[in-house]
């Protein structure tokens, strides 16, 4: 069992297979049934600022996807990385900003543009 404390958190999955001689089911179903859990994997980048902003906001509330779609009434966008799907074209960017600003108004923030100034 310490071996399990030890090392689940984030040992590769199938390293921990070889080193404990239990199968993933077992080791998987001992570590749930004390507690253990695996360390999040770090979040990825879409390319999108507004919505690697409230991804990661999300992440720091404890917020899910699924969560998130329903606090802002996005339907599963969030939840299946529908931003993910179809060509990046002009209306697609248009639909996830949108998105975007209904998940960021759902978690008690607000969108601003700001311009540089431009000396004359």
């Amino acid at each position: 069992m310490a071996l399990l404390r030890e090392h689940y958190p984030s040992a590769p999955l199938q390293a921990l297979e070889g080193l404990i001689g239990q199968p993933l089911s077992k080791i998987k179903a001992k570590a749930n049934r004390i507690g253990i859990v695996r360390t999040r994997s770090p979040l990825k980048r879409t390319g999108i600022r507004i919505l690697d902003l409230l991804l990661s906001r999300c992440r720091e509330k404890h917020i899910t996807m699924r969560e998130l779609d329903r606090l802002a009434g996005t339907g599963t966008f969030f939840e299946k990385y529908a931003w993910l799907s179809g060509k990046l074209g002009e209306k697609r960017r248009l639909q996830i900003m949108a998105r975007a600003n209904k998940g960021i108004r759902a978690l008690g923030g607000r969108v601003i543009a700001r311009w540089p100034e431009v000396e004359d």
